[in-house]
């Protein structure tokens, strides 16, 4: 993961989905595989919906070496008929300290009706 404030990508962990009917609900959900050498040091994901940023984000605090499986699950309501897609992104909240690696095997789920 970049050593930034600034949120990017992650590589694999998005995707697009249809939406048959108006107002339905799905939820999305990050199963995360992190590891950090160590140090204090905050990971941030959040999701986006289009171009926005959905809340609560998924944040893990670190102050020894550590690799930890968090998860965070958001419920997207109201959706409209149509493709959609969703994108997790992160971030630090602070530069410098330590980095976090994100493993393969860490995914992104969605469950609808």
């Amino acid at each position: 993961m970049p050593d930034s404030t600034t949120a990017a990508d992650i590589a694999g962990m998005g995707f697009t989905f249809t939406v048959p009917v108006d107002g339905t609900t799905y939820e999305v959900a990050a199963e995360m595989d992190l590891e950090t050498p160590g140090g204090v040091t905050v990971y941030v994901a959040t999701l986006y919906l289009g171009s926005v940023a959905q809340s609560p984000n998924l944040a893990v605090q670190s102050t020894s070496a550590t690799r930890m499986l968090p998860r965070k699950t958001w419920v997207l309501t109201g959706l409209t008929p149509g493709v959609h897609s969703v994108l997790l992104r992160h971030r630090k909240l602070a530069t410098g300290g330590n980095t976090w690696t994100v493993y393969n095997n860490s995914q992104l789920l969605v469950k609808g009706p």
